[in-house]
């Protein structure tokens, strides 16, 4: 995407200060996009990552080629499909018992979930600080 930015001489030219100067032409962070991360932040942290990303208007781009954030979700994913799969296999029969206490796979989807979001939390502020400064 083209981005055209022109800003005053005495403010600094940034994509994140879209209310100092700056005129973005192209597709601005929604307005709701901060109370939509807090709110998720204290109810699915997790989401909140996404939700910031999804909400970044032209900047969505620029997240999604962090290999933090990459990696991060990746681990999130891929740390909740044993226990998905439990469940799924344990409803539809195929599973020996049809109540399982995965406490192994749980303990999994905990840890990797909680290892992915702050890996992928910390490629959003790497990402937004390097695009800050320049």
């Amino acid at each position: 995407m083209a981005e055209n930015w022109s800003f005053s001489p005495d403010r600094k030219a940034s994509p994140w200060n879209w209310h100092s100067g700056i005129e973005a032409v192209g597709n601005p962070p929604s307005p709701w996009r901060l109370p939509i991360v807090l709110l998720l932040a204290i109810t699915l942290p997790p989401l909140a990552i996404v939700a910031w990303i999804l909400l970044s208007g032209d900047w969505r781009e620029t997240y999604w080629q962090s290999w933090c954030v990459k990696s991060g979700l990746v681990i999130a994913v891929m740390a909740s499909l044993p226990l998905l799969f439990v469940g799924i296999a344990a409803e539809l029969g195929l599973w020996p018992d049809r109540n399982p206490n995965p406490v192994g796979f749980g303990l999994l989807f905990v840890f990797g979930v909680a290892l992915g979001s702050v890996l992928a939390l910390i490629g959003v502020l790497w990402t937004h600080l390097r695009a800050r400064d320049g």
